[in-house]
């Protein structure tokens, strides 16, 4: 875990599913998280990983749309496609400008 200057707290991972770490729920229990901003590589994996336990626990998450990737093409656009047409109450898709906007 870390936090930046701007007070906003991140957290880096290196496992696919965040939510086997012990702490990760305590963390953001104790900073009144409410939504969480996923960014990553394999968007396919990790990040639809990552988002899908998020919203089991009940937080929106916005995913930037430019600040995710995955190495195969299609399977990253599907991911996509399924975060946006089946989850799109619980998820935002975005680009970096509303991100931004969310961020001030």
């Amino acid at each position: 875990m870390v936090s930046n200057a701007t007070g906003r707290n991140f957290v880096d991972r290196s496992i696919f599913n965040p939510w086997s770490c012990a702490d990760l729920e305590g963390h953001l229990h104790k900073w009144n998280t409410r939504g969480l901003v996923v960014t990553g590589c394999e968007t396919d994996v990790c990040v639809l990983s990552t988002v899908l336990g998020a919203i089991d626990r009940g937080y929106f998450v916005v995913v930037p749309r430019h600040a995710v990737c995955g190495s195969v093409d299609a399977t990253h656009d599907a991911a996509i496609t399924i975060l946006t047409q089946r989850y799109g109450t619980q998820i935002a898709v975005v680009d970096h400008e509303a991100v931004q906007r969310l961020l001030q």
